[in-house]
């Protein structure tokens, strides 16, 4: 009895064994650039300034000119609030603003060409996801639009009409600052992984609201119009006047009408 117990006990431990979860084989990431590879002519620097631009200091070095950016553009506004994007030139202080705006202009140009030089070409625009599908690099484009419409204001380009609305996107400028900080880029991603269940539910919302909409217009569409012109028409003695007459109260209808007394 003791022996089927102690081989029934063993037998039973041996399969908890067998059912454990196997462990996770630690992943490393293979080196972007290869040592093997031998970088000649013009891209000879790149895997060094590969190694610059991801170095922390560096990114919390541009981190901290975004924010510095950000905050002085408040604080234009804050002191020159009449002058706005649109008109510049009017700014009290509008020699400060221009050159600092001309410095961060440089300093962000330094930092988008360091950028597209390590990363050149495909590695820049484009980026590797699930399953080895290249896919747009959003935040690259996001930085290189930035950067470009900041220079197009800086040398005075003339933009005509509703281009003139480019000048806001300095104030988008923050927006980068989502690509430095891991914990900010992961709300970000994780909002952007909502949006498809959000837009269902707006549409789930749309509908039922343009249901109500249409049922409120049924049900209550003569509910207050008719008892209005009735009593406008006592009022006036039974003259007739169009709803164009009565809405807008013009010269044609009654001086209680145009004065609202009624």
């Amino acid at each position: 009895m003791a022996a089927a117990v102690r081989v029934a006990a063993i037998s039973a431990s041996q399969h908890k064994h067998d059912h454990k979860a196997p462990k996770k084989e630690k992943t490393t990431v293979a080196p972007r650039f290869n040592d093997d590879v031998e970088f000649v002519g013009w891209r000879k620097y790149q895997p060094a300034m590969d190694k610059i631009y991801t170095y922390p200091p560096v990114e919390y070095f541009v981190a901290f000119l975004i924010v510095a950016n950000f905050f002085i553009s408040i604080t234009e506004k804050w002191i020159d609030p009449l002058a706005g994007h649109m008109n510049p030139d009017r700014r009290k202080y509008a020699d400060t603003w221009n050159a600092i705006g001309l410095l961060f202009n440089i300093l962000f140009l330094i930092e988008i060409l360091a950028n597209m030089y390590a990363y050149w070409l495909w590695d820049f625009w484009l980026v590797k996801g699930a399953g080895n599908k290249w896919s747009l690099n959003g935040w690259n484009c996001f930085d290189f639009i930035v950067v470009l419409i900041g220079w197009l204001l800086q040398v005075n380009v003339a933009l005509p009409g509703p281009l003139k609305l480019l000048r806001l996107m300095r104030a988008f400028r923050v927006f980068r600052l989502f690509k430095r900080v891991k914990s900010l880029n992961k709300i970000i991603v994780s909002l952007g992984r909502a949006v498809p269940g959000m837009v269902n539910a707006m549409m789930i919302m749309l509908i039922v609201m343009s249901i109500y909409a249409m049922l409120g217009v049924e049900f209550f569409s003569h509910s207050f119009t008719p008892r209005v012109y009735e009593e406008l028409s006592s009022v006036s003695g039974g003259v007739g006047y169009t709803d164009e007459e009565w809405i807008l109260g013009d010269g044609t209808a009654p001086e209680y009408v145009r004065s609202g007394s009624w």
